[in-house]
């Protein structure tokens, strides 16, 4: 993991997420806090290295490689975490993740693993999406990024803004090909909303900080685009959810996964289903008495 500062008081330590840094001396600002206890312990040295000591932990959303080191943390610290209210729920009941992508039933112990699920922390100030707050003398403001999670939001302090998973650097949307997210309409409207606005630097926490995120934005929208025809082009005729799964991963050439890298390939391609069928370019039916999907 490597310390990188990026302008007046504001870094980043960049390692497999990008934890965000408002460097304020005994309130220093956390933007995310790591996959877990061992990230979360390198965090705490580099900071105490360069004396900072950190207050609070804003969760961008709630996924476990961003709220996986809240606990060590706020233990260590016992800082302050703030969160949306939605994205509140998954980190204090982080089994709630893997209920969900099985569906509501008790999940199969591949998918309670630290990869997906977080030990739990204690959220202390829940904020709205558009709010505005202080901590010590910082300004600190929050715009709706929902679409990856959702209630996810994006962090702004002196003109720079964290924008969590909102959108992916190039190099990581080529390696992965069917990026997560679990609502594509709210994903765009993301995307459009950064694309007007005129931030100094945005930081994504899977990536480079970039200045162009026009670019960044057109990129990912055009990815999404992409995955979306492929999907319509499968759907001519009409399938399950796992033939147009097993097609799309043909197509894709994804072979080998784990489990837990199924059920998140899985929520992704149900998140366009939904779209496509919400906005009538595809119908759902039943097939031999399953569940099927068809382009209208």
């Amino acid at each position: 993991m490597e310390y990188r500062e990026l302008g007046k008081n504001i870094a980043i330590i960049a390692g497999y997420n990008n934890t965000g840094v408002i460097e304020n001396g005994a309130n220093t600002v956390l933007i995310d806090s790591g996959e877990g206890d061992k990230t979360a312990g390198h965090i705490s040295r580099l900071l105490e290295e360069r004396g900072l000591t950190p207050s609070v932990i804003i969760n961008a959303h709630s996924h476990a490689d961003h709220c996986g080191g809240n606990n060590y943390l706020q233990k260590k610290y016992g800082l302050e975490i703030i969160s949306t209210h939605k994205e509140s729920l998954f980190i204090e009941n982080p089994f709630l993740e893997s209920f969900c992508f099985f569906s509501g039933s008790k999940p199969i112990k591949e998918i309670t693993d630290r990869f997906l699920l977080a030990a739990p922390s204690r959220v202390t100030r829940v904020i709205s999406p558009g709010e505005k707050i202080k901590i010590a003398d910082l300004e600190i403001s929050f715009l709706t990024l929902a679409g990856h999670s959702p209630e996810h939001i994006g962090v702004v302090v002196n003109d720079i803004i964290f924008c969590g998973d909102a959108f992916y650097s190039e190099h990581v949307l080529k390696r992965y090909k069917l990026p997560f997210l679990c609502d594509v309409d709210n994903s765009i409207r993301a995307l459009e909303l950064l694309a007007g606005t005129e931030y100094e630097l945005y930081i994504p926490s899977h990536g480079i900080p970039t200045r162009d995120i026009a670019l960044e934005v057109e990129l990912n929208l055009e990815k999404m685009r992409k995955i979306e025809q492929d999907i319509l082009s499968i759907l001519v005729r009409e399938k399950t959810t796992e033939e147009l799964m097993e097609e799309l991963f043909a197509k894709y050439m994804i072979n080998t996964m784990s489990v837990q890298e199924f059920f998140l390939l899985r929520t992704t391609v149900l998140a366009y289903l939904s779209s496509l069928c919400s906005r009538n370019v595809v119908r759902n039916g039943f097939k031999e008495g399953i569940l099927s999907w068809k382009r209208m």
